[in-house]
C-alpha cells in the first residue's frame, strides 16, 4: 500500500500558511464610564420640598377658588386622580370632564393640609409626598401622590385622596358599605317601577287621564319618603305638583311644592344637589302662588299676591348664587305677563334663548308673553317648539293648556 508522507518541514509551512489565513483578535477598546449620579445636597432637598408644598397648597387653593384652569395647570398631561370612591381612577381629560360643572358653576371643593411629608429621588427629579387634608364636608381624608419634575417647577403625575377610617371603625364602615349595595339594589327596583308610573302618567295625561296619571306616581311616595339618600321623593312631588296644576287645583299643587320642600330638607344628598333641587321648589312655589293670585279666587288677593313677590325673591337671591339666568329671566317674564305688563314681559322673555330652550314651561310662559306684547312671529315660534318638543310629562299638560287657550296643536 502506498502511503503519503508529509515531511516535517512541509507541515511546518502548512501550519505557518494556515495561521496567517485566522484573524486577529480585535484589539480591546476603552469603554465610556456611566455618567456620575447627581445627588443632590440636603440645603437643595429642602428647597425642593418647599417647591412642591407650594405647588399642593395652590392646587388646593386652586380648587377652593374653583377656578378650573389654575387647578389643572398644577398636573401633567399623563395625570391619574385617583378619588375615595372605588370607581373614580380618572386620567386627566376624565377629571377635568367631572370638575368642570361644578368649577363652572362656581362651586370648588376646600381641603387644607394639617401635615405633609416630601421626599425625592436621588436627583431630585421626582417627588413623592403624603398629607393629611380637613374638609368641611367629608372630614379627614389624606392625599398622597407622585410629581416630576418639569423645567423649572413640579406637576403632578398621580394624586390619591383617601378616606382615613380608624381601625375600630373599619367593621362598621364594612357592614355600611354591604348596605348601601343592598340599598342601591332597592332603589333600582324602585326607579324601575318609577319609570314605567312616568311612562304611564305621560300616556295617561296625553290622553286626559290625569286621575291614573296622579295615581301611578302618587303610590310611591311612601316607598321613596324612606330612602333619604336619593332624590326620587323630591322629583315624584315636583311630577304632582303639575299633575294637580293641570287639574286646576293650585291649593294641592302647592301642598306637593311644600312636600317636595320637606323632601329636599330632610335628604342626605350634598348641600349642592339640594340646592339644585330648591330651585325648582322655590320656582315653582312662585310660579303657582302668582297664579293663585291672579285667578281671583283667592280669598285674600293681595296677600297671596304679596307672598307671590316674597318667594320669587326668595328664588331669584338663590337661582344668583347657582347663576340660573334662564330660569330666573322665564320667572320674571311670567311675573310681568301675568300682570298685564305684556311689553316688559316680552323684554324679560327675550334674554332666553328659545332656539336652545326645549323646556316646554318656559316656551309656554315665552309664548303667552309675546302674544301679550303683539309679537305674533315670536309667539307661533313658541307654540311651534312645543308641540314639537319630545314627549315627557310637562307635554301634554302645556299642549292641554294651550289648547284651551285657542293655541292647540296640528
Amino acid at each position: 500500500m502506498n502511503r503519503l508522507v508529509i515531511s516535517s518541514s512541509l507541515a511546518l509551512l502548512i501550519s505557518l500558511a494556515l495561521g496567517a489565513c485566522t484573524p486577529a483578535e480585535p484589539p480591546t477598546l476603552p469603554t465610556a464610564a456611566p455618567p456620575a449620579k447627581i445627588e443632590l445636597g440636603q440645603k437643595e432637598l429642602n428647597a425642593r420640598a418647599q417647591e412642591v408644598s407650594a405647588e399642593l397648597d395652590d392646587l388646593h387653593a386652586a380648587a377652593a377658588a374653583a377656578d378650573e384652569n389654575r387647578y389643572f395647570g398644577h398636573f401633567a398631561p399623563n395625570a391619574v386622580f385617583l378619588g375615595t370612591d372605588a370607581k373614580e381612577r380618572w386620567d386627566l381629560a376624565a377629571f377635568r370632564a367631572y370638575a368642570h360643572p361644578h368649577f363652572a358653576a362656581g362651586h370648588g371643593w376646600a381641603y387644607k393640609a394639617s401635615r405633609r411629608a416630601v421626599s425625592f429621588n436621588a436627583d431630585g427629579s421626582v417627588g413623592y409626598f403624603d398629607e393629611d387634608l380637613t374638609s368641611a364636608r367629608i372630614g379627614p381624608t389624606r392625599g398622597s401622590g407622585v410629581l416630576v419634575r418639569n423645567g423649572t417647577r413640579y406637576v403632578i403625575v398621580q394624586y390619591n385622596l383617601a378616606l382615613v377610617i380608624p381601625n375600630e371603625r373599619v367593621d362598621a364602615v364594612r357592614k355600611a358599605i354591604a348596605g348601601d349595595a343592598k340599598t342601591e339594589a332597592t332603589m333600582d327596583d324602585l326607579r324601575g317601577r318609577h319609570k314605567a308610573a312616568y311612562d304611564a302618567a305621560v300616556e295617561g295625561a296625553g290622553a286626559g287621564n290625569l286621575g291614573a296619571a296622579r295615581a301611578g306616581l302618587s303610590a310611591l311616595v311612601r316607598e321613596a319618603k324612606s330612602h333619604p339618600e336619593d332624590d326620587l321623593e323630591f322629583w315624584l312631588h315636583n311630577e304632582l305638583t303639575w299633575v294637580h296644576w293641570a287639574e286646576g287645583d293650585l291649593t294641592a299643587a302647592l301642598a306637593e311644592v311644600e312636600e317636595a320642600r320637606a323632601a329636599a330638607d330632610h335628604s342626605v344628598l350634598p348641600e349642592e344637589k339640594k340646592n339644585k333641587l330648591r330651585l325648582h321648589e322655590k320656582w315653582d312655589r312662585s310660579y303657582l302662588l302668582l297664579e293663585l293670585a291672579m285667578t281671583g279666587k283667592a280669598e285674600n288677593k293681595q296677600k297671596v299676591l304679596a307672598a307671590a313677590t316674597a318667594a320669587k325673591a326668595d328664588y331669584d337671591a338663590l337661582a344668583t348664587r347657582e347663576k340660573d339666568n334662564d330660569g330666573a329671566a322665564v320667572l320674571a317674564t311670567f311675573f310681568a305677563e301675568r300682570q298685564g305688563q305684556g311689553k316688559q314681559a316680552a323684554t324679560f322673555g327675550k334674554k332666553v334663548d328659545m332656539e336652545k330652550d326645549s323646556d316646554v314651561q318656559d316656551l309656554y310662559v315665552l309664548a303667552r308673553a309675546y302674544e301679550a306684547s303683539g309679537d305674533k312671529d315670536l309667539a307661533v315660534k313658541a307654540n311651534t317648539k312645543i308641540c314639537a318638543a319630545k314627549p315627557y310629562l310637562m307635554k301634554p299638560l302645556i299642549v292641554a293648556q294651550r289648547k284651551r287657550e285657542g293655541h292647540g296643536c296640528q
